[in-house]
């Protein structure tokens, strides 16, 4: 899938996906922002859930206006957040 999205992703995804992740934006792309829904994204730790989600979504946020707040737990998963420090969007 990953249609129009395909290419911008690629700007904020600091290596080739591996096909889990692939799947995880596949899933974020359709359920997320084509069918506008809500959903739940479990995954074990380190597959990559916050990296698949936010080079995916920057993009679409930048291209349609949108505002994006990253909200996180932990120190060390407020740095995964730091990608957000390539865009136009501060960290929050």
């Amino acid at each position: 899938m990953l249609s129009n999205s395909e290419e911008s992703w690629k700007k904020y995804f600091p290596y080739e996906p591996r096909p889990l992740q692939r799947t995880i934006m596949n899933f974020i792309e359709k359920k997320g922002i084509k069918e506008n829904t809500h959903f739940v994204l479990e995954a074990a730790n380190g597959t990559g859930k916050t990296i698949s989600l936010l080079s995916l979504v920057i993009p679409y946020a930048e291209r349609y206006d949108k505002k994006i707040v990253y909200l996180a737990r932990t120190h060390s998963q407020i740095d995964a957040g730091i990608i957000l420090s390539q865009s136009r969007y501060p960290v929050i």
